[in-house]
């Protein structure tokens, strides 16, 4: 039977769930719609606004990155990324100049992260960067001022856990390289960044301190030559490591050539520590160091140095070799370190210790040399030339043993050590052994117990040589010739000294100053000496002792005493410069008292083997000192000759035959007394009253005796000196005195007399 059921109706309740659900919906999806209009319009405004300057600054200060930021906005792009535009970095604290800068920075975030409230990074871009670094401390001889790395150029991203991180950059001439992965130890490298700038803030400030070496080095990477320099990094974020790798054709970085250099750094604790180095150059120059546990802090680097026939700057070097330490503080040691000078090496040797201290700007250490060091010449200031020239070394090399330091800024060298030497010369001195304490600076030598020995004879005491004024301070005590000695403090002594003969022993004493200048303005320096056999020429005294004072450019002797030819000698002489003319005078005043004529007269050609008597001389004279003996000589004197026996003399021969034939046995007769006074000039001495005296006869003479030893003088022969009987017998032989005038001339080797009033058949007579 077919059943018709009734249809059933929803319950109240059920419509209105249904209801709710739907309203809810709408709700979500209007909400949703506003929320993306609203994102869009965010979106847009970031897209075409950005974030305002002010709130971006803002938010940018309250980063603890070490460093000070400043943007001009923040904008994002179609790609959804974030770019930041025309970011400045300065030193914390400090707005005065930005020592970092990029022209844009563009970096997309992981926006997933956004939702827990953090910030990570899945990218990052900077284009248009540029780092710039303070000038060194000021220096005049400074090439390079203010330091800059252009076109900075940096992509980072996220590839597998890992951040791929790509860079280039250029400074100067060199072109920067850089590549490699970092480890992510968390999803956004917060530490090293942040880190990465405080260590650039410290570095701006580490920079002006850079060392004259290292700065010297830096100068010549960046200033000359074409360098690539690769940098690779791994590790973390929080520890990077780095491998830099500097490419370059041969150059030569701090005056010395390199073809290749390497270095491997580590970042530790916000600082860059090196960890190995390698250096390559010419002449199989080859510097290896690395540190062997790369992991500690403390530990240093160590390593050697080593070359074969290598040539620096015009001064050969056979072989090298040393060991090097190098100090997380930039200190570097060298140590057992062996140089050996000359293309084969047979120039000598070096031994030394070196510590370099770059925050101190000092290179100190000790050495033990066996060179001459004219070998070094190329190297050496223009002060250490003048110096090392003084010395001519042969075969015997000098050894000097001492300590050093040398200051960067101001520029300051001191050393300090014993010098020996054997068979060498100083300003052409020849000197058999040196012993000397040796101090250089910048502008003096000190030669402290100094010891100069040649032959028998030696020089000590100390000199101190100013390099830039010209002058010597010398106090010194000799048994050495001295006019070596002179030489041995400057030459315009030793011109004065050697005018004199120094054939015995002799003792000196010199103590002052003596200007090696032209001028000779602040000469001051006495000299005592003492000693036998010494004079002028081949008129020697037997002993004698003199004081010699230079001051400006002249020489006085004073207290000049002694013993010559037995009798006593006394002197003063002035040297002094020629008011015109190049060359110095001389007044000289000396007397000779006492003396035996026959020791005066021995060796000579004028003097016979018999010649007796006793001499008294005075001298007063003025000339030039390179002629004493020349024309240009002017003075006075006297003579006086006592008891000697004159007419048996080679000089009068002649005249006692001439006088034997007039009046048989007249000639050879004793004449016991010489005397005259005399002029000196025109290269000669004139006297006008030479008086020789006899028993029997006596001379009066007039003429002059020539410095060459010509002769011509006018004499007249009387009879009879004293007695009862002279003036009688002068009375009756008064019509014929004329027949006892002659002449006297030839020279002094070969005198002629010739009678000048007889008749001509008479004068045959005597030919």
């Amino acid at each position: 039977m077919l059943q018709i059921r009734p249809k059933k109706t929803k319950p109240h309740s059920q419509t209105t769930t249904s209801r709710r659900i739907l309203g809810f919906i709408h709700a979500v999806l209007h909400g949703l719609w506003s929320l993306a209009v609203l994102l869009l319009a965010a979106f847009l405004f970031l897209w075409i606004v950005g974030v305002p300057s002010v709130v971006l600054n803002a938010a940018l200060q309250r980063l603890e990155t070490g460093a000070t930021l400043a943007a001009d906005g923040l904008r994002l792009t179609p790609r959804g990324e974030l770019r930041l535009e025309r970011l400045l970095v300065y030193p914390e604290g400090s707005f005065d100049q930005p020592f970092l800068r990029f022209d844009e920075i563009s970096f997309s975030p992981d926006y997933r992260s956004l939702a827990s409230g953090r910030f990570h990074l899945r990218s990052l871009r900077a284009e248009g960067g540029a780092l710039f670094l303070p000038p060194f401390q000021a220096s005049t001889e400074s090439r390079l001022g203010r330091i800059e790395v252009n076109n900075i150029r940096i992509s980072l991203a996220r590839r597998t856990g890992d951040w791929q991180i790509l860079a280039a950059a250029s400074i100067g001439s060199m072109s920067l390289r850089v590549s490699g992965a970092l480890r992510a130890e968390t999803a956004e490298p917060t530490v090293g960044p942040r880190s990465w700038l405080a260590s650039f803030a410290q570095l701006t400030s580490q920079t002006p301190k850079l060392g004259e070496g290292p700065r010297r080095v830096l100068e010549d990477i960046l200033l000359t030559g074409t360098t690539e320099a690769q940098i690779e990094i791994t590790g973390t974020f929080q520890e990077p490591e780095f491998f830099v790798q500097l490419i370059s054709t041969p150059r030569t970085v701090g005056g010395f050539p390199v073809d290749r250099a390497e270095a491997r750094l580590v970042r530790k604790n916000r600082r860059l520590a090196l960890t190995s180095l390698d250096i390559r150059g010419p002449g199989g120059f080859h510097i290896q160091a690395s540190r062997s546990d790369p992991s500690d802090d403390g530990a240093v680097i160590r390593g050697f140095f080593a070359f074969d026939r290598l040539t620096y700057q015009g001064a050969e070097f056979a072989q090298g070799s040393g060991q090097i330490e190098l100090l997380d503080d930039g200190s570097m040691l060298a140590s057992r370190c062996e140089v050996r000078l000359g293309a084969t090496g047979q120039r000598g040797t070096a031994l030394f210790d070196v510590v370099w201290q770059p925050d101190r700007n000092t290179l100190s250490g000790s050495f033990d040399l066996n060179f001459d060091p004219n070998d070094l010449a190329p190297l050496l200031t223009s002060n250490q030339i003048k110096i090392a020239r003084r010395f001519a070394f042969s075969n015997s090399m000098p050894r000097f043993a001492g300590v050093f330091l040398r200051t960067a800024r101001p520029t300051n060298l001191f050393i300090h050590g014993h010098l020996t030497a054997s068979r060498f010369e100083y300003r052409g001195v020849p000197v058999d052994d040196m012993e000397v304490t040796l101090t250089y600076t910048n502008h003096w030598l000190i030669l402290d117990n100094w010891r100069f020995t040649r032959g028998r004879g030696f020089t000590s005491g100390r000199m101190d040589i100013d390099l830039d004024g010209r002058q010597v301070i010398a106090n010194l005590y000799s048994t050495m010739h001295p006019v070596d000695v002179a030489g041995l403090i400057g030459d315009q002594l030793r011109k004065a000294v050697s005018q004199w003969s120094f054939d015995g022993p002799t003792e000196m004493r010199a103590a002052g100053v003596v200007d090696t200048s032209a001028r000779h303005d602040r000469t001051d320096l006495t000299l005592e000496a003492r000693g036998e056999r010494m004079g002028r020429g081949d008129w020697l005294a037997d002993s004698a002792s003199f004081t010699l004072h230079a001051w400006k450019g002249r020489y006085v002797v004073t207290n000049f005493a002694g013993r010559a030819f037995g009798g006593q000698l006394q002197g003063n002489v002035w040297v002094e410069p020629a008011y015109a003319g190049p060359e110095p005078r001389f007044i000289a005043t000396i007397s000779l008292t006492n003396a035996d004529f026959a020791a005066i007269a021995r060796g000579r050609s004028w003097a016979g083997e018999t010649t007796t008597g006793r001499l008294h001389l005075a001298v007063t004279a003025t000339g030039l000192i390179s002629d004493v003996l020349g024309p240009a000589t002017r003075g006075d004197g006297w003579l006086v000759i006592e008891q000697g026996e004159l007419l048996r003399t080679p000089l009068f021969g002649g005249l006692s035959e001439l006088l034997s034939r007039l009046v048989p046995g007249l000639g050879f007769v004793s004449q016991t007394d010489l005397e005259c006074t005399f002029l000196i000039g025109d290269g000669g001495l004139r006297t006008d009253d030479l008086q020789l005296s006899g028993d029997v006869i006596s001379m009066r003479a007039r003429g002059d005796i020539e410095f060459d030893g010509r002769i011509r003088m006018d004499v007249q022969v009387v009879l009879m000196r004293r007695g009862p009987l002279a003036a009688f017998l002068r009375l009756l032989t008064f019509p014929v005195t004329k027949l006892f005038e002659f002449r006297l001339s030839g020279t002094l080797e070969n005198p002629q007399w010739r009678p000048l009033n007889l008749p001509k058949e008479l004068f045959l007579l005597f030919d």
